[in-house]
């Protein structure tokens, strides 16, 4: 009996885990698409910072680029300034 409630429950764990990773899939493409949208519109790394309530534009560009990576093409438009 408890051989079978250990495996429902991991059952239920592997489940639950798959459902997080399918939503956190659908936040990184809908953040992807956004910050897409922001350059688009001319706002720069800072502003897009901001808007996000990030402190560090740097790290939201290194996040843009990781998903610029796994959802796009890179293109030199979306250089940081210097």
């Amino acid at each position: 009996m408890r051989r079978a409630e250990r495996a429902a429950r991991r059952r239920q764990w592997r489940e639950a885990a798959s459902q997080l990773k399918q939503s956190q899939a659908a936040l990184d493409r809908a953040q992807y698409e956004l910050i897409r949208e922001m350059r688009a519109a001319d706002l720069s790394w800072p502003a897009i910072g901001r808007e996000l309530g990030e402190r560090n534009w740097e790290a939201v560009y290194q996040r843009f680029q990781r998903l610029e990576r796994r959802f796009g093409e890179h293109a030199p438009a979306d250089e940081p300034p210097e």
